[in-house]
């Protein structure tokens, strides 16, 4: 009992700390100091628990490396540290580390983890709702471990909670979006979509009591790209009743058809959508940090440009091709956009594929099914910065360290009881 409690408290930690940096909410997570002192506890613990190292990180960690050599080549002139270097470098394989702690459970175990902070966030956000002048008030006491971008906002984040200083009301109807325990709502809908497509990936694509949780607080993002992806799955849930019943499946298709044009019509998507398509190389200012930004199209269609010149990313390192060009430039909201910058053309076709074999491992009879989830996750992603890539990393290392080879045990998919 000791050496279970034992296991379980570092794993608690663990998940504790991977959701701390996904939400990107607080100065810890922005600290290259707290990062690089999480990086070698992990490491420390990886290393006591005598964990073995993939050959397959390996090969990964010299195709990095070759790249960003490669990269200082090309963008000759512009300034470079190793200290850069080594931070992504801690980043992107930081996830690695946890995985492999936590081993074979570990999206099990992360499942239940954000489950429960949603169920503590979703009070916080029914009396945000009905009264955020209160919490805005509350921020001088509440925003200690506040990213300044959202305490500059009269924002404030603790840990299973943040009060968006800046997250607009929908159709301004005075409903106010849900950050949950993440830094924005989009943020909050992408763990959310993620969430709910893995849940149904363990037990069979069903609707269950941690389904429906997931769904309500995935509403209550209003999040375009979070009711896009809400589409998919429901779409594709009509396919899966389909095959069981094609009487039923006459009937009940129409019906979600219906469903998902009257979600795609309102406002806050298909205006939001037809906005960003008509604004896709305006350049705009954020009035808080004055960084200079372009929008989730904009940034892929630079990041594009940028790859059709030099194909093979630019690891770490600025582009010296952008910067003439555009100046400079956020590189996000889009993670899609941030992996073609970071790993070129190589690294834009595996990451979605591995993606996909990671949701097809639990669907091996299907196709369809395991496209769907993909192409769900994927409008999420799209929409949300390159910050968030401790889930996209931990998919691609779980499904190459586990999935792959079949090595995850049935026992361990059904011991996920709440």
């Amino acid at each position: 009992m000791r050496k279970i409690l034992k296991k379980n408290t570092i794993d608690n930690i663990v998940l504790a700390l991977y959701v701390l940096i996904m939400a990107s909410a607080s100065t810890i997570a922005h600290s290259d100091i707290y990062f690089s002192f999480f990086f070698v506890f992990l490491a420390i613990v990886f290393l006591y628990k005598k964990r073995k190292v993939d050959f397959f990180i390996l090969i990964i960690l010299f195709f990095w490396i070759l790249i960003n050599i490669l990269s200082f080549e090309v963008n000759e002139g512009l300034s470079y540290t190793y200290t850069t270097f080594i931070g992504v470098t801690m980043k992107i394989f930081i996830s690695y580390l946890m995985v492999k702690i936590v081993g074979e459970s570990f999206f099990i175990k992360l499942l239940k983890f954000i489950f429960y902070l949603v169920i503590i966030s979703m009070p916080f956000y029914i009396i945000d709702s009905l009264n955020p002048t209160f919490y805005s008030r509350m921020a001088a006491y509440l925003n200690f471990m506040t990213m300044p971008e959202q305490k500059m906002a009269l924002g404030w984040y603790i840990y299973v909670y943040m009060h968006s200083g800046w997250a607009s009301d929908v159709l301004d109807i005075g409903i106010l979006r849900n950050s949950g325990f993440m830094w924005e709502p989009g943020a909050f809908s992408m763990i959310l979509t993620f969430s709910l497509l893995y849940n149904f990936s363990i037990n069979g694509f069903k609707w269950d009591k941690i389904s429906f949780v997931f769904l309500i607080a995935l509403i209550t993002t209003f999040s375009t790209s979070g009711f896009l992806a809400l589409i998919v799955i429901l779409f594709a849930y009509s396919v899966k009743v389909g095959r069981k019943s094609h009487i039923y499946f006459i009937l009940f298709l129409p019906v979600i058809v219906y469903i998902g044009l009257k979600i795609y019509d309102l406002d806050f998507i298909s205006g939001k959508i037809d906005y960003y398509a008509r604004t896709i190389d305006y350049h705009r200012t954020h009035t808080i940090t004055g960084i200079e930004r372009v929008n989730r199209f904009g940034i892929l269609k630079y990041n594009f440009e940028q790859a059709l010149s030099w194909p093979f990313g630019n690891g770490a390192l600025d582009s010296l091709y952008l910067l003439r060009k555009y100046g400079v430039i956020y590189r996000g909201p889009n993670t899609f956009a941030g992996i073609l910058y970071i790993w070129g053309f190589l690294g834009f076709i595996l990451f979605p594929y591995f993606i996909y074999m990671f949701f097809r491992s639990y669907f091996r009879r299907s196709i369809f099914i395991p496209l769907s989830f993909t192409v769900a996750l994927s409008f999420v992603l799209f929409s949300n910065p390159e910050q968030l890539r401790p889930i996209v990393y931990s998919i691609v290392f779980y499904y190459l360290i586990y999935l792959r080879k079949g090595k995850v045990r049935k026992s361990t998919l059904l011991n996920y009881d709440y």
